[in-house]
């Protein structure tokens, strides 16, 4: 109820520019909840790409993590994180709508908006159900920005999996990614080919990936060098996916 007492009504889209740990799923899940869609933002990103992501998408607010301050310029209110008691609260009733609106990369031009509904992301959902398997903890090392985070985090929290956030180094770093993994029993991951080919010339991962039960490559075409790289760590199990937003 914290974002519908700020004034947030369902069918809004809220920015949301937050750190990467376990309350990145608890603001999204909240932003839904209220009945509204994300538009989630990269800190990295220059304020005044922000401000024109939250202009074309239309946000009524923008949603602030801890230690996060709004950037100058912003063309709608931040709104810091809270966590009230949820105790007799009622979401918003509301079929389908938006889940989530995500931006082009801009290399082509101007970044645009892609608009993905509940509709949308519920079709892709089902149909992913066999690729995760008997996995039980699943790294989240997408940045939320991108379209694969969906099957990082929603996939396998629909079938009762544990989802692991990578933090900041942890996503970026392989070394770093190799020490989450084995501190948190991960035994699923997904990267992009390109990202796990790059994360395999670092020893401390390829041995990480020995206990991993499940490799989940997204996005790019495999190579049979890199599928010939996979199976030497002693990886079980490699699927081959295709880009989420394509599907829905």
């Amino acid at each position: 109820g914290h974002l519908l007492h700020a004034g947030a009504k369902p069918g809004d889209r809220i920015g949301l520019l937050t750190r990467r740990d376990g309350d990145l799923i608890v603001q999204l899940l909240s932003i839904w909840m209220a009945g509204c869609a994300y538009v989630p933002l990269a800190n990295a990103y220059p304020a005044a790409r922000m401000a024109e992501m939250l202009r074309v998408s239309g946000a009524s607010l923008l949603l602030l993590g801890e230690g996060i301050d709004a950037p100058e310029g912003m063309p709608c209110p931040a709104l810091r994180c809270a966590y009230p008691d949820a105790a007799g609260f009622v979401p918003p009733a509301r079929e389908g709508g938006l889940a989530y609106v995500l931006f082009t990369s801009g290399s082509t031009g101007t970044p645009k908006g892609v608009m993905v509904s509940h509709r949308a992301l519920s079709n892709l959902l089902p149909a992913g159900e066999q690729v995760i398997g008997e996995g039980k903890r699943v790294l989240c090392a997408a940045n939320v920005i991108f379209d694969i985070f969906a099957t990082e985090v929603w996939l396998p929290l629909t079938q009762g999996k544990t989802v692991v956030v990578a933090d900041e180094e942890e996503m970026l770093l392989p070394w770093r990614m190799a020490q989450r993994i084995r501190a948190s029993g991960v035994d699923t991951v997904q990267l992009t080919p390109s990202r796990m080919q790059l994360c395999l010339s670092d020893a401390a991962f390829c041995a990480a990936l020995s206990g991993v039960r499940a490799a989940l490559l997204i996005g790019e075409p495999v190579t049979p060098p890199l599928l010939q790289a996979l199976r030497q760590t002693g990886v079980s199990r490699i699927v081959n996916q295709y880009g989420p937003t394509e599907a829905t």
